[in-house]
């Protein structure tokens, strides 16, 4: 795929698709051409739909009747017939959009059980919930590992499962992960069980049947980046190549602003009021602030939508991909971003909420208050703050008191 979707002189071969999938073929070809694809990979994959399109049609199946597990199973025997190409229900992903058809995230539970009860909750977390679509992948990887674990997996036993069931897994299943993963698998999981019972899925409600993960809060010092390492992750980006643009401007915005990789992820164009000097940031429970945007990180912005940020799909997002489709970036293709950055610049590989803390540490260390810094980094409760209070030790000691001695006994 070219970079910014230009047409290098290559001529569109027109593809005629027959069958169930005819009607949609020309919403294909414009959906696609705003995506960034070259013409030469629009008839690729218009030739892909129509031979998918005749084996529905010798099946006697319709468009609707397309889901991902009658496309893996076009795909396998493709496959099995020797087609050079190993291809996955992905790469029909426009085609099930255009059809309307929901795609539950990779990685279900064999392929098709729970899927439509999957989709439910999906739906619930976004809707009812208000959660971020990050927050919300990662709830349903840790109900996916949930319902595998289940003995019987198909829709009843989501029905039948007891509490005594439910605390197994967790005593299983917690001991041999992190403190945060297993918070997170917790978290995650009574959502889901409140969610089962409240939608009458399962008759008895088994919140209750979780139990807590045992870590103290706040127990561990927040472990900030030093100045030269963030120094050198920003000189790591090849600012020559429209990648490397892209990649400084999005650990800028961490390094200055403390944004979270998902707040990253969701920025639009419309977000930033250049004539005014501020940005709006959708935050965690889909939280608006507005920010002020530091003079360096305007410039970065600006020099990658000046020379990097592909010009020919129209998409409100404003960082996105450097080759077609010019989808916007994940929230795991942000933390990509900074361990790729870390491992060019020859350091030990660190998360963006490695950049966060350090932003709040300096701030600390310049004399900022923890309201200051609470209010930048957006925090709901002033608790989460508070932990930067002990990571100063230097200003700690300046609270101690000298004892005389022999006063204390």
């Amino acid at each position: 795929m070219e970079f910014g979707g230009e047409d290098r002189g290559e001529r569109s071969i027109r593809v005629l698709v027959k069958g169930p999938l005819a009607s949609v073929a020309d919403d294909l070809r414009e959906e696609l051409g705003s995506q960034g694809y070259t013409p030469r990979s629009i008839s690729d994959y218009l030739r892909l739909v129509s031979q998918l399109s005749r084996w529905l049609q010798d099946r006697g199946l319709t468009a609707e009747d397309l889901t991902e597990s009658v496309a893996r199973e076009f795909f396998q025997l493709r496959k099995s017939r020797g087609r050079r190409k190993s291809l996955t229900s992905r790469s029909v992903s426009v085609l099930l959009a255009c059809l309307q058809i929901d795609r539950l995230p990779d990685g279900l539970v064999g392929g098709v059980p729970f899927q439509a009860l999957l989709m439910a909750y999906r739906g619930y977390l976004l809707n009812e919930r208000g959660l971020s679509n990050g927050t919300v992948t990662q709830y349903l990887r840790q109900i996916r590992a949930f319902l595998a674990w289940l003995p019987d997996t198909s829709d009843e036993s989501v029905a039948r499962v007891s509490a005594e069931q439910v605390t197994t897994f967790v005593m299983d299943w917690c001991p041999r992960r992190g403190s945060a993963e297993a918070k997170m698998m917790v978290t995650a999981l009574r959502s889901f069980l409140r969610f089962l019972h409240v939608h009458g899925v399962c008759p008895d409600p088994l919140v209750n049947a979780v139990p807590s993960v045992a870590a103290r809060r706040g127990a561990g010092l927040a472990r900030a980046v030093g100045a030269d390492q963030v120094a050198r992750v920003l000189a790591a980006c090849d600012r020559s190549r429209p990648g490397g643009l892209r990649d400084y401007a999005v650990i800028m915005l961490m390094v200055r602003l403390g944004l979270r990789a998902g707040e990253v992820a969701g920025l639009r164009l419309a977000d930033v009021d250049w004539p005014g000097g501020q940005m709006t940031v959708r935050g965690k429970g889909s939280r608006l602030d507005m920010l002020p945007l530091p003079v360096d990180v305007g410039e970065a912005m600006a020099d990658y939508l000046q020379h990097a940020r592909p010009r020919r799909p129209v998409r409100p997002y404003l960082f996105v991909c450097t080759q077609a489709p010019f989808g916007p970036l994940h929230t795991n293709t942000i933390i990509s971003i900074v361990h790729r950055a870390c491992e060019r610049a020859g350091i030990a590989r660190f998360g963006p909420h490695r950049l966060r803390h350090a932003v709040a540490c300096d701030l600390l260390a310049h004399g900022a208050s923890l309201e200051e810094i609470g209010q930048l980094l957006r925090h709901s409760e002033q608790s989460t703050t508070s932990q930067y209070a002990r990571v100063d030790l230097a200003r700690l000691g300046e609270l101690v008191v000298p004892s005389p001695i022999g006063a204390i006994r």
